[in-house]
């Protein structure tokens, strides 16, 4: 039976489910009387009103209740209330070691460690008469302090059902709570893994079926798998019982001794078997040598050398991250050998969320290494995660929906970013607040004085902000010819910053920029890196930096802002976002790194039809740097920027012949929008200087372009009128990236007209099929939603969106007006007559993505069919990509 939080059985208060099993289901339930936190197991109504299986099972909790050691979770008793039965347990936190062998990164000393105060447990029950049955990397939970302790030790039995019974038959659960939950299946095929051959048989067992799984766990510590697998459960146990583990997956880096252990632990015959886990415990507490050519056993992990016992490890023990967990090494005893290096991934703790990998570095370490914080979006919704070494799992920041680019504070315990035109912060256990606005933020780094440097604009010099809210101060002015300051890091002891500095002449290529560091005291710049597109000191000498696809690291002196020797490639292709320079990757003082790597996929997208009800059809074009698709009037092609030569070209798809032709060939083009005839394409054309030229071409490219308009802005063309004599634009303002809507008139001298330009940004200017209204969106309540102007000289306006929206679109006949929100695809009826009047908005279909965009076009509308032509990532929109954490990464390269 389900509880609710809140829920009373007697002195216990249930304030969580848990996760479930055989035995029903596990609840976390706070002790009224003793003020703690315990685990409840609910017994099954069938099970609890069986007079003889539950008296059997009380005797049995009763024996368990007297079993009282460190590392054997204790029963406290059993409950009953209003029909009720359960199980009350000491509540264990931390990583099981399922989670931990998945994971990997465990020396050796951390193995035999854990093994030994597995047989501890093992003795102590022994000793006492009670037999475990059901050992299995599941039922061991490692706490955060180190300690090891041994889950639902006699239930196998107390239960009353055999578990070789259970695996054979299929029918009965196996008796050990699980979570998550998995399938009944499952846990039986877990189960046999881990079965000796009698048991599997069915015959009568003694302690020495603990002994056998014991050998099994520690197998599969040191070589990373199960010594006997299988696709089935009969497979598995005729494994158990005809064949013999992989030995040479023991051969290097395990200690002789140790091997040996093993060996006795799965011998077959049980006569010949380890007759006492006192004998395991006597050899894991001896010194081990091992051997000089130590192999990993598990791929990516390097051991230990020398281990002395007792091996202590204090809190450092590997937490879970194979299921999306943070892992990592708080510290090692001064007994084990000198840093090794190990690796693990860190994904979303929600299998639906994919890591957002545009615009701003999307991972960040703390100085200390002690948190990580990366930015994921669920449901088309960027959400910023952090997860310190002294959690369990990856949370979502309250407050963080849509954003980006996070920053740590160097003890940890806060996080920073920015959200919807403001600055957040946050502890890494709380809800955001606002401490400060700006336009749009390229870089958050916070000192140890408690200082935060940032960037407010794209096209912004750095200045510094108190981290508890407060007035900018400027920190660098801009150069001549330079566009941007960002991605800022200031250096240990608060003297210097480091930061990126983009070009005018090259406004989109940061591996064309430098790496600078400024003197805070005396505003003094010197050049770091020439050529680098974001960089991070990591401390020990130690300078990354991103360049091209790679990750370099160079000798660094944060004193002097020098560097010194050769640079070394370290990580051969990362996850960048290369329009602006950002590089997903950081580093912290305690030689931890945490880096995105590039999948073959990255950057890539490929284009789908999708009709209102959501039925989808792929356009026959390999995939690549797709972008800012528009459709021509006559439904038969798509101009688009992207192809095989970058995002930077325009290209022309006829979805008919499957042709693909190249318009433009300078690679500085954006934003493709068709003649109201489809014999032309009009484009922007961006230079150096941060102007921009309206350019049209024949779209069959039998003639050279011709400039129509020069604009002192980025601009993107969205409309051009039926006559060709002016445009609809999108526009920076000259400071940098805060968009404006504009109308040029094509061969007119003077600035152009300005529709809609406030604080805010403005832009995805959208005008409807008879030329009376523009759509568009705007931030102006703080987050993106969509608006209305009459263009008729009224200037009215009506706010269209109140939930969230993006990319107006108008339907061919002006009667809808499609939208994103979040990731679905809306479209809003809209009522004839003189004045602008909406109806009810109703989703059509999911997944919709803005993979990337600059210019924001991700969809458009084909007039003729009605379908939308999505722009969609490569992987489908769902994410393979993970944050990868090297711990000790020097020690390596």
């Amino acid at each position: 039976m389900a509880l609710a939080a809140g829920t009373h059985l007697n002195q216990y208060e249930v304030t969580a489910r848990l996760g479930s099993g055989g035995m029903g289901e596990v609840y976390r339930a706070r002790d009224t009387r003793l003020h703690r936190d315990v685990a409840i197991k609910i017994l099954p109504a069938a099970f609890a009103t069986d007079a003889e299986r539950l008296a059997r099972f009380e005797r049995e909790a009763l024996v368990l209740a007297a079993l009282n050691h460190t590392n054997v979770a204790h029963v406290y008793g059993i409950e009953e209330s209003a029909g009720v039965s359960a199980l009350v347990m000491e509540l264990v936190e931390g990583a099981t070691l399922a989670e931990l062998i998945s994971a990997g990164g465990m020396s050796t000393g951390e193995i035999l460690d854990v093994a030994r105060q597995i047989a501890e447990g093992l003795e102590a029950a022994h000793d006492h008469g009670i037999i475990h049955r059901d050992l299995k990397p599941a039922n061991v939970k490692v706490r955060r302090d180190g300690i090891v302790k041994i889950l639902d030790f006699g239930l196998a039995k107390a239960t009353g059902g055999d578990i070789a019974e259970a695996a054979t038959s299929a029918v009965e659960s196996a008796p050990t709570i699980t979570s998550p939950v998995v399938t009944q299946l499952g846990v039986i095929l877990g189960t046999a893994a881990y079965m000796a051959p009698e048991q599997a048989r069915g015959r009568a067992v003694d302690r020495r079926v603990d002994i056998w799984a014991f050998g099994c766990l520690l197998y599969e510590m040191l070589s990373g798998r199960r010594p006997f697998g299988g696709d089935t459960v009969t497979d598995v146990l005729e494994a158990v019982v005809s064949r013999e583990p992989d030995w040479t997956r023991l051969s290097a880096g395990v200690p002789t001794s140790v091997a040996r252990l093993v060996r006795r632990c799965l011998e077959k015959d049980p006569r010949k078997r380890l007759r006492d886990i006192g004998e395991a415990r006597l050899l894991l507490e001896a010194p081990h040598d091992v051997p000089e050519s130590a192999s990993p056993s598990t791929e990516g992990t390097t051991r230990s050398r020398r281990v002395t016992a007792p091996v202590a490890v204090t809190a450092g023990v590997l937490l879970a991250v194979a299921a999306g967990y943070f892992a990592a090494i708080a510290s090692r005893s001064s007994s084990l050998s000198p840093a090794v290096t190990t690796r693990f991934d860190l994904q979303p703790p929600d299998p639906a969320a994919a890591l957002t990998l545009v615009f701003r570095p999307a991972v960040a370490l703390s100085a200390n290494g002690m948190t990580a914080a990366f930015v994921a979006a669920a449901g088309g919704i960027d959400r910023v995660y952090v997860r310190s070494r002294s959690g369990a799992v990856a949370r979502v920041v309250p407050g963080s929906e849509r954003g980006t680019g996070p920053a740590l504070s160097p003890d940890g315990n806060w996080v920073v970013f920015f959200a919807d035109g403001t600055i957040r912060k946050a502890p890494i256990d709380g809800e955001a607040t606002v401490i400060g606005r700006a336009r749009d933020v390229r870089g958050l780094s916070w000192s140890e004085e408690g200082t935060l440097f940032l960037t407010t604009d794209a096209g912004a010099p750095l200045v510094s902000m108190p981290a508890t809210g407060g007035d900018f101060q400027p920190v660098t002015t801009l150069a001549e010819g330079e566009r941007t300051h960002r991605w800022p890091q200031v250096l240990p002891g608060g003297r210097s910053v480091l930061f990126t500095v983009g070009t005018l002449a090259s406004p989109d290529d940061y591996d064309g920029g430098n790496i600078d560091g400024v003197l805070l005291e005396t505003g003094e710049r010197r050049v770091v890196v020439r050529g680098a597109a974001m960089a991070r000191y990591c401390g020990d000498g130690q300078l990354l930096y991103s360049k091209g696809a790679g990750l370099f690291a160079v000798a660094f002196d944060p004193d002097r802002l020098t560097t010194s020797g050769e640079p070394v490639q370290i990580v051969p292709a990362i996850a960048r976002d290369a329009s602006t320079g950002a590089a997903h990757f950081g580093c912290a003082s305690d030689g931890t790194l945490a880096f995105v790597p590039a999948t073959s996929s990255t950057g890539l997208r490929t284009l789908v039809w999708v009709g209102e009800s959501g039925q989808t059809e792929a356009v026959k074009l390999s995939a690549g740097p797709h972008q800012e698709v528009r459709i021509s009037p006559d439904g038969t092609r798509a101009a688009l920027l992207g192809g095989t030569s970058g995002n930077g070209d325009v290209w022309i798809y006829e979805f008919a012949r499957g042709t693909f032709s190249r318009l433009t060939f300078t690679g500085t083009n954006a934003a493709p929008t068709w003649s109201a005839d489809g014999r032309s394409v009009y484009y922007s054309s961006f230079d150096p200087n941060g102007r921009s030229t309206v350019f049209k071409k024949l779209a069959d490219g039998s003639r050279d372009p011709t400039a129509v308009a020069t604009v002192a802005a980025r601009t993107y063309v969205t409309w051009v009128n039926p006559t060709e004599t002016a445009a609809i634009i999108d526009a920076a303002n000259p400071a940098g990236s805060r968009g404006d809507i504009l109308r040029v008139t094509f061969g007119a001298s003077g600035a152009p007209e300005k529709l809609v330009a406030t604080l805010s940004n403005e832009y995805a200017g959208a005008v409807s099929p008879r030329g009376n209204w523009l759509a568009y969106q705007s931030d102006e309540t703080g987050r993106p939603e969509i608006y209305v102007r009459d263009l008729g000289g009224s200037g009215a306006k009506w706010q269209v969106t109140f939930e969230g929206g993006e990319e107006p679109h108008w339907s061919r006949d002006g009667r809808q007006l499609f939208y994103r929100s979040a990731n679905r695809m809306v479209a809003m009826p809209l009522e004839p007559g003189p004045t602008f009047r909406n109806g009810q908005p109703r989703g059509l279909f999911d997944g919709v993505y803005n993979a990337g965009i600059e210019s924001g076009r991700s969809f458009d509308v084909n007039p003729v069919t009605g379908r939308f032509l999505l722009v969609r990532p490569a992987d489908g929109g769902t994410s393979a990509q993970v944050v990868r954490i090297v711990l000790n990464w020097a020690r390596e390269f």
